[in-house]
């Protein structure tokens, strides 16, 4: 596959900071953003349901991610953040 090169791991390769990246699940701004673009899609659709994810992530990104691993080295965990996302995001 093209965008699969030889010797490249996995978290190199895709989404991975720098380049298409993930959102900060510790920004509240995230949540503002979230929230107004399921508003937007939900009302161009007439189904009563969507698909939004949240099996993406790369963690390879929070690895360069300052904030978050000041948040793992106080004790908190890549669980605790999914949990965070899914609670604040979901109705």
């Amino acid at each position: 596959m093209f965008w699969w090169p030889a010797g490249y791991k996995w978290e190199d390769r895709l989404a991975s900071e720098p380049g298409a990246g993930q959102l900060n699940p510790l920004n509240p701004k995230t949540y503002q953003v979230l929230k107004n673009v399921i508003r937007d899609v939900t009302m161009m659709f007439p189904e009563p349901f969507y698909h939004a994810g949240a099996d993406e992530v790369v963690p390879g990104c929070w690895k360069a991610d300052p904030e978050i691993q000041e948040f793992l080295s106080k004790g908190g965990s890549l669980s605790e953040i999914l949990e965070m996302f899914l609670n604040s995001t979901f109705p």
